[in-house]
């Protein structure tokens, strides 16, 4: 007999137990940071920042009204010492004296019996003029290079009579001043306006000086010293 074909049994589908998910908590909403009330700015005045003074830069005396009066231009002449072997002198400007050079003094207080001699500069100082200056011609005892003095309006000047003292602006027609001929008197007096590039120049002299030769006219020194005209207050008249 034929073999049955063998029934073919169903296999059952197994039946699959429901899963359960659970089910995603909700995100809970961020709760928002209270946003801080602004705190008030209380202005105020800006404190003030102190900037610290300027330095006030020293502001030089003017030279052309020195009380001590040793101001000249320096277009004044002086009487140099040229060679001592041969005894010879020469003419120079103010401007172009040196140190060392040696120029007709005197070392007495007095000028009645005056010695010349010849005397050793130890420093010249020289800045802008700020002033202007007192020419003084002197009277014919002097030669041309020789009888004219350009010096500030306080340089001292000794009158001949040995006791009196005149500033330079002081000093008048007909004055007599001691000069390196003697004594002669002044011709004429003119103010001079000060002038663009002119310079004021002090000569300062070794010590024991009293009295220099400027445009062949005697007037006082200045030296390390205290200045004669302070010393002679109490002896001598000033004008």
């Amino acid at each position: 007999e034929p073999t049955p074909e063998p029934t073919a049994v169903p296999t059952p589908i197994p039946t699959l137990a429901p899963t359960f998910r659970p089910s995603p908590e909700p995100t809970p909403e961020p709760t928002p940071e209270p946003t801080p009330e602004p705190t008030a700015v209380h202005t105020s005045e800006p404190t003030p920042v102190l900037m610290p003074a300027p330095t006030a830069m020293p502001v030089p005396a003017p030279t052309a009204v020195s009380e001590k009066g040793y101001c000249y231009r320096g277009d004044s002449t002086v009487t140099v010492l040229k060679s001592m072997k041969l005894h010879t002198t020469e003419m120079k400007a103010v401007k172009d004296l040196k140190v060392g050079d040696k120029i007709f003094s005197v070392t007495s207080n007095s000028l009645k019996k005056h010695a010349f001699k010849l005397s050793k500069v130890t420093g010249i100082t020289h800045s802008p003029s700020e002033g202007g200056f007192v020419e003084i011609t002197m009277g014919e005892k002097l030669v041309a290079s020789k009888k004219i003095v350009r010096a500030t309006p306080h340089h001292t000047f000794p009158l001949c009579n040995d006791k009196t003292i005149k500033k330079a602006m002081n000093i008048k027609v007909g004055d007599c001043l001691v000069t390196e001929y003697g004594h002669d008197t002044v011709k004429t007096v003119k103010e001079l306006p000060v002038r663009a590039g002119d310079t004021t120049y002090t000569i300062q002299m070794e010590a024991g000086v009293r009295f220099i030769s400027i445009g062949g006219v005697f007037t006082h020194a200045a030296t390390s010293e205290r200045p004669l005209a302070t010393r002679m207050r109490g002896a001598a008249r000033f004008e």
